[in-house]
């Protein structure tokens, strides 16, 4: 039986203000959850999160998926990016 993948997340943040341009921010794996504070006057982001392929030969490639999502000034973001799926044991 295969075991199933994790996967590696990048997620990208769009900030989006009517008073300053937008910026972006990157996550990438370490392990940990990851903080992230919605900054002044902006109150939407746009996400993009892609996902590594499957551990193994026969791992599948990771999806991408992009949202806009509303937020608050002020409010924590939490992020926790997975990593690469490790082969699976096929005996059994």
């Amino acid at each position: 039986m295969k075991t199933s993948s994790g996967l590696y997340f990048t997620v990208l943040f769009a900030l989006v203000s009517f008073i300053s341009k937008a910026q972006s921010v990157t996550f990438n794996h370490n392990g940990a959850m990851q903080t992230w504070i919605v900054p002044p006057c902006v109150t939407s982001i746009d996400v993009i999160v892609a996902g590594a392929k499957g551990g193994g030969s026969n791992g599948g490639s990771g999806a991408r998926i992009t949202g806009t999502f509303a937020v608050t000034p002020g409010q924590t973001i939490f992020i926790f990016c997975g990593g690469m799926g490790t082969s699976g044991n096929n005996s059994g």
